[in-house]
C-alpha cells in the first residue's frame, strides 16, 4: 500500500513564518506608499493655496492707484507706505471685492505662535486725504506657518528738481537717487511716486524659498482730484 507523505509541523511553521514576513513587508510598503501619497496630496493642496494667494496679490498690485492726493496745504502725492512689517496702498482690484472697486489695502507681517504670518485687509471708499480708519476691519491670514518673511520696494530714479542729491538735507537724502534701487522703506509723500515694484520674500515650513515680485501701475489718473496744487481753483 502506497504512503502519502505530507508536510511536517516544522515545515508548516517555517512556511507560515515566511508568509507572515512577506505579508508584513507588503503591508509596510503599502502603508509607506499611502503616507507618501497623503503627504504629496497635502503638499499639492498647500502649493495650490500659495499659488492662489500670489495671483490675488499680483492683480491687486498691477491695478494699484498712482493718482495724487493732497498731503499738505501746498503739495500732493500718490498714496503708498511700506516698511519692514507693513504696507498700505490703493488698488482698483482688491482681493475680496474684485476689480472695478477702489479700496485701501493693507498688508502686515505678524509673528504668531513662534511662526510668521502674512495678513491682509481692505476697505472700500477709504480716502487718504481724510484718513483711512481701518482699525475696525478684520485681518485675513493670506500665508501662515512661515519661517521668515520680508518686504522690499524698488524706488525709481528720484533726483532733486534744481540741485544735486548732496545738497539735500541729510535726513532726506535717502528719498533721492540717480538710479533705481531696492529699499526697506518707501514713503510716497517724500518719494513723490509709488514703487516700481514690490518684493515679498518668504520661507515656508518646509524650508522652501519663495520670492514674489509685483509690478505696480506706476502711472494712473484714477481718482485724480480736481484740485492740483499750483493751479488756480
Amino acid at each position: 500500500m502506497k504512503q502519502h507523505k505530507g508536510f511536517t509541523l516544522i515545515e508548516m511553521l517555517v512556511a507560515l513564518s515566511i508568509f507572515s514576513a512577506v505579508m508584513g513587508l507588503a503591508l509596510l510598503a503599502f502603508e509607506q506608499g499611502r503616507l507618501n501619497w497623503t503627504r504629496s496630496l497635502h503638499s499639492g493642496e498647500s502649493e495650490s493655496r500659495v499659488l492662489y494667494r500670489e495671483q490675488w496679490l499680483r492683480l491687486a498690485f498691477e491695478q494699484s492707484v498712482a493718482a495724487r492726493f493732497r498731503s499738505g496745504s501746498s503739495q500732493s502725492s500718490p498714496f503708498f507706505y511700506g516698511d519692514n512689517e507693513n504696507m498700505r496702498f490703493l488698488s482698483s482690484a482688491p482681493i475680496f471685492q474684485g476689480p472695478g472697486k477702489v479700496a485701501a489695502i493693507e498688508l502686515q507681517i505678524k509673528r504668531v505662535d513662534e511662526q510668521w504670518q502674512l495678513r491682509y485687509r481692505e476697505k472700500l471708499g477709504a480716502d487718504p486725504q481724510r484718513g483711512l480708519y481701518m482699525a475696525e476691519v478684520d485681518w485675513f491670514p493670506l500665508l501662515t506657518n512661515l519661517k521668515s518673511i520680508e518686504f522690499s520696494y524698488e524706488g525709481d530714479i528720484h533726483a532733486p528738481f534744481n540741485d544735486s542729491i548732496s545738497s539735500i538735507p541729510q535726513g532726506k537724502q535717502a528719498y533721492y537717487r540717480d538710479q533705481p534701487a531696492w529699499l526697506s522703506k518707501f514713503e510716497s509723500e517724500y518719494e513723490e511716486s509709488i514703487p516700481r515694484r514690490v518684493k515679498i520674500r518668504f520661507i515656508d515650513q518646509n524650508s522652501q524659498i519663495f520670492e514674489w515680485v509685483f509690478t505696480l501701475n506706476h502711472h494712473s489718473n484714477v481718482l485724480e482730484p480736481a484740485y492740483i496744487p499750483g493751479t488756480s481753483s
